[in-house]
């Protein structure tokens, strides 16, 4: 070790002008090797921390030393170090000592103080603090086209200064409200005109750089913690930063709360740094299904805004709105509308409080967690358990380019626990799977009219992690050789091998602590008297702590991933597969049938009608089943009163529930099928749903048929008539790369 101290005095400290360091000696383990990494790193090892102002270059990884074999952390940014040696976990409250306000502001904030180390930083010793009021400001902009530019002549502006995250959201979900208008280019106001008829605070511009000085010193006023507009990059935020930077605005970066010259990038984030930003459009994207994520779907599926009460205002429509003064007051109101619906949207799917609660669990930020990035948030949940337990973390390795280090598989490309860039992903063939997924049952096709039982595996892939103790440190990669053109051959047929140990690893102590955490929540939901406020916050817990547990497995099979592990997202889909197989024999040899098995679920024909028998059949082999495993839990999903199986992954059903006073409830159920497709026009949805009712209905058989047809032959008559609307025939489809 002192050779290695040795050589970073005297050589790399003095290429890098690196004046004032620390080192110590320090004992980490490491868990990423895998079979196609060159670089073997020891379970446990002595290594040599170095610590120096990151305002300085890291030291090269790919340069060769004398006495180091690697550099880890090279590329670790300030504040992922901050995060994780703080235990900062989300929004939270900190305590700060030794602090001394500063002379000169590097910020907008009203208050700017530094602290002399990091140490001075700690988390307040109560966690149960009530998290302080947001202040936010939905933004929604119109533009008009202009000798190819976009010129913005309308912002409007809702405001919340004391938006509680842990209250239900007020209605109306504002208490503040702004709108400027400026008059295109080569425009004049149209007669009679007045602010004073539209129903918001209006204020007037002579052109698009008096509304953008407007625009940015009452944003500076209202200096907002939060930033919510719809599709941020459809000419709304990315417009707002554009604008700025070609009309050359006065301190500009007022819209930010760091004072800075120009801009690191395009991207908004660096435009609005220090305040998150919620696009509502990625949060529903995330949050929901819908058959289209814009604004118009969204307010009719979500909100249940009836066909009619919103109207789509185009770019084309925008300098004819100018004309008069009726029109454009109704532009500023339509503007404003749209404005009120964002807001409600977020409101209504809880994001903030959706959002604050996945942060707090995964331990990264809030504002990434508002741009939908999983992977993240799983890399942050991981990065915190590993830490905690002194393993070096794995670095964020790109692909080495062509003629490089081959990458893409476990331990990254070119280093331990890297992942593969965007580009090299693409090269990549995509015409077969790195490795083998959920195991799909062959069906036995055909129309059940008999009781099918549905059973699945609650939570099946974090449940195999429990079950079998998978994790870094205890599944050793399978040793595969390398062929003559340096790929891989046969590397996901071999199994890893799983090390004995009675100690819960890492990774499946992270899901237990979830899942347990969930379980808790839940039973306190089902207290009584508890108050709504206390019971949206529960749900929304409970939700946070579902989607994470259920997303973690994911990273390991994600190739851009910093935990990416090929052999362990294989090695859990392998152990699915082998359950589903034997759950299957268990329950034939129980003398049932399964027709159907995708996954973590299997369909069971019970030859029987009796809603109760059917149960006890259900639990009979619940428990015949569970007795297996010990966090492996099979459990009745429902039952089908009537069953469509077509084929894999493609089927109809009316699901049957008994309801708290006895009476049966019916629910049909489509999975698959071509109706369900966003992509398809709504007359054929229609005609779809209508043949599946009199498939799935109680009607005798020959009168369903007979209804079938001349329902088709009416359809037939309209649609050669010219009687049907011209929306349900248009086809949704969404482009999958740019038109250039």
């Amino acid at each position: 070790m002192r050779d290695v101290y040795d050589e970073f005095c005297n050589d790399i400290s003095t290429k890098l002008n690196i004046t004032k360091y620390r080192t110590r000696k320090v004992t980490k383990n490491f868990a990423y090797t895998s079979a196609t990494s060159s670089l073997k790193v020891p379970a446990i090892c002595e290594y040599l921390e170095v610590r120096y102002s990151a305002k300085l270059p890291p030291p090269p990884i790919d340069k060769r030393y004398r006495t180091i074999e690697h550099i880890f952390g090279s590329n670790t940014n300030v504040v992922e170090q901050f995060l994780l040696e703080r235990k900062v976990k989300g929004p939270c409250w900190m305590t700060l000592s030794n602090a001394t306000p500063r002379d000169t502001k590097s910020s907008w904030c009203k208050l700017e103080v530094t602290v002399p180390d990091i140490d001075c930083v700690k988390l307040a010793s109560s966690d149960t603090a009530t998290p302080p009021p947001l202040v936010f400001c939905s933004i929604n902009v119109r533009s008009t086209l202009r000798n190819n530019t976009n010129e913005i002549v309308m912002i409007t502006m809702l405001v919340n200064d004391r938006f509680s995250l842990s209250q239900p959201a007020p209605n109306p979900p504002f208490n503040r409200q702004y709108c400027g208008v400026a008059r295109p280019s080569n425009t004049v106001w149209p007669l009679n005109f007045n602010v004073a008829d539209c129903k918001a605070k209006v204020t007037k511009c002579e052109s698009e750089r008096t509304l953008l000085s407007w625009f940015l010193s009452t944003f500076q006023v209202i200096d907002p913690d939060l930033v919510v507009t719809f599709d941020a990059e459809d000419f709304q935020l990315d417009l707002i930063c554009q604008r700025l930077m070609t009309t050359k605005m006065a301190l500009w970066s007022r819209i930010g709360r760091l004072k800075v010259r120009s801009p690191t990038s395009r991207r908004v984030d660096d435009f609005f740094v220090g305040r998150m930003i919620c696009d509502v459009k990625t949060s529903a994207e995330e949050l929901i299904r819908s058959r289209s994520y814009d604004l118009h779907t969204l307010c009719a599926e979500v909100l249940k805004i009836g066909e009619g009460e919103r109207k789509d205002v185009l770019l084309d429509d925008i300098p004819a709105m100018y004309d008069q003064a009726d029109t454009l007051v109704q532009l500023v109101g339509l503007t404003m509308q749209d404005n009120f619906y964002t807001l409600r949207l977020m409101c209504e799917l809880n994001v903030l409080p959706l959002a604050l609660q996945i942060t707090q669990i995964a331990g990264n930020l809030m504002n990434r967690t508002l741009h939908g990035g999983r992977a993240e948030r799983n890399e942050f949940l991981l990065l915190h358990a590993f830490y905690e337990k002194d393993y070096i973390l794995p670095d964020k390795v790109t692909f080495q380019p062509a003629g490089g280090r081959k990458g893409g598989k476990a331990g990254g490309g070119g280093g331990p626990g890297g992942g593969a860039d965007e580009t090299a992903e693409k090269r990549k063939p995509k015409n077969k799977a790195a490795y083998a997924g959920g195991l799909v049952l062959d069906p036995i096709k055909g129309f059940y009219d008999k009781f099918v039982l549905l059973m699945d595996f609650n939570s099946l892939y974090p449940s195999i992690i429990q079950e079998y103790n998978i994790c870094f440190t205890t599944v050793l990669p399978p040793a595969v050789g390398g062929g003559e053109d340096g790929t891989v051959p046969g590397e996901t047929e071999l199994e890893p091998t799983i090390l004995a140990t009675n100690e819960i690893a890492i990774l499946p102590r992270q899901i237990r602590k979830l899942v347990e955490s969930r379980r808790a929540v839940k039973q306190l939901m089902k207290e009584a008297d508890i108050s709504p406020e206390l019971a949206m916050q529960y749900n929304i817990r409970q939700l946070a702590l579902k989607l994470t547990a259920n997303s973690l497995y994911g990273c390991l099979g994600y190739p851009r991933s910093r935990f990416f592990a090929q052999h362990l997202a294989s090695l859990i889909t392998l152990k699915g597969r082998e359950i589903l197989l034997d759950t299957k024999a268990i329950v034939e040899r129980m003398n049932h049938q399964v027709i159907y098995g995708d996954t973590d679920s299997i369909m069971i024909n019970t030859n029987s009608t009796d809603y109760e028998q059917v149960f006890r059949i259900g639990a009979s082999i619940k428990q015949r089943v569970n007795k297996a495993y010990r966090c492996l839990e099979l459990d009745v999903d429902g039952i089908y009163k009537y069953l469509l199986l077509l084929k894999k992954k493609k089927y109809a059903a009316v699901s049957i529930s008994k309801k708290a006073d006895g009476a049966f409830a019916c629910t049909q159920e489509l999975k698959g099928l071509d109706i369900v497709r966003r992509d398809w026009s709504r007359i054929a949805v229609l005609a779809g749903n209508m043949i599946l009712g009199q498939i799935l209905c109680d009607a005798p058989m020959d009168e369903r048929i007979e209804n079938i047809h001349v329902r088709l032959e009416k359809l037939k008559d309209d649609l050669l008539a010219g009687t049907l609307s011209l929306q349900l025939l248009e086809i949704t489809k969404q482009l999958t790369r740019s038109l250039n």
